[in-house]
């Protein structure tokens, strides 16, 4: 049989299971979890029948999860644990096992209950989240280095002509597939990474880019986070916002379904960055 199993993670890594041994979800336990909602503003034409929509967006999400203590005999125990871990004053990760598969979303608690009763009984928690974000996501955190080596052959090799060969190459300022096999399009955040120096770096997605006004010395790295809301971009841990060129595109930074082509380049020293993309895929509900 296929167990259903939560994990609840706070922001200080402290962390509840739900997972059929001290705790149980009951066969409606799980409420949200198995979609997201959009909300549609709308105006009526001047005449005419119909209206015009205005905005469609993807609203945040409640999701609630419902649990039972399985052994009355640690009520007293456990309703300590619980009226102490569910803090509102805290963020929230929570991994959900469900047919076999895991996803995860984040936000804040916004209801929590463990009410009184016949203390002979088993007692009962009910807990609702809001996420902002409202997406579940994959548990990998998918990452892929752009400029990655390709081998071509391997050790141990014996040569059959008196020269050398190559035994690898670089995929410097080439075009890569960074796929999404989500629901919807997803954002991500690339860090470049000098091994030597490097003018003015660029990332690349089809026609759009972000490029970077400054040159990179040896062991500097750039984050450009484009999950967060408005995007960031630090070096060496600090705000360089200001170092991008006006041109760049920071609003087209997303991955599509399927995936899109990304590359990276330099006025000089491409051969010198380090470039990685690290992205959760984004599903409607588990």
């Amino acid at each position: 049989m296929k167990k259903v199993e939560v994990r609840i993670i706070r922001d200080d890594k402290k962390e509840f299971i739900i997972d059929n041994t001290v705790w149980a979800i009951p066969s409606d336990g799980l409420e949200g979890f198995d979609s997201i909602e959009n909300d549609v503003s709308e105006e009526n034409y001047y005449s005419g029948a119909g209206t015009r929509v205005t905005a469609n967006r993807i609203k945040s999400k409640e999701r609630t999860i419902t649990a039972r203590l399985m052994n009355p005999s640690i009520n007293e125990i456990q309703r300590a644990v619980v009226v102490s871990f569910f803090n509102p004053e805290h963020k929230f990760s929570v991994y959900v096992t469900y047919q076999g598969r895991t996803r995860w979303c984040e936000g804040y608690q916004i209801g929590f209950s463990c009410p009184t009763g016949n203390v002979y009984k088993s007692i009962e928690i009910t807990w609702t989240l809001l996420s902002n974000m409202p997406y579940m996501l994959s548990t990998d955190n998918f990452g892929q280095n752009i400029g990655e080596l390709i081998p071509m052959f391997c050790f141990p090799f014996r040569s059959i002509v008196n020269y050398g060969g190559g035994v690898g190459v670089f995929k410097f300022a080439k075009e890569v597939l960074i796929e999404n096999g989500g629901d919807t399009k997803t954002f991500f955040k690339c860090m470049i990474y000098a091994t030597g120096e490097v003018e003015n770096p660029k990332l690349i997605k089809g026609d759009k880019y972000v490029r970077i006004m400054d040159t990179m010395q040896e062991n500097d790295a750039y984050v450009l986070d484009f999950e967060s809301t408005p995007p960031t971009v630090k070096k060496n841990g600090v705000n360089a916002i200001g170092k991008l060129d006006r041109t760049s595109s920071l609003i087209n930074m997303a991955i599509d379904v399927g995936g899109d082509i990304f590359g990276f380049d330099a006025d000089s020293g491409s051969n010198n960055m380090r470039v990685e993309i690290y992205r959760y895929e984004r599903y409607n509900g588990i």
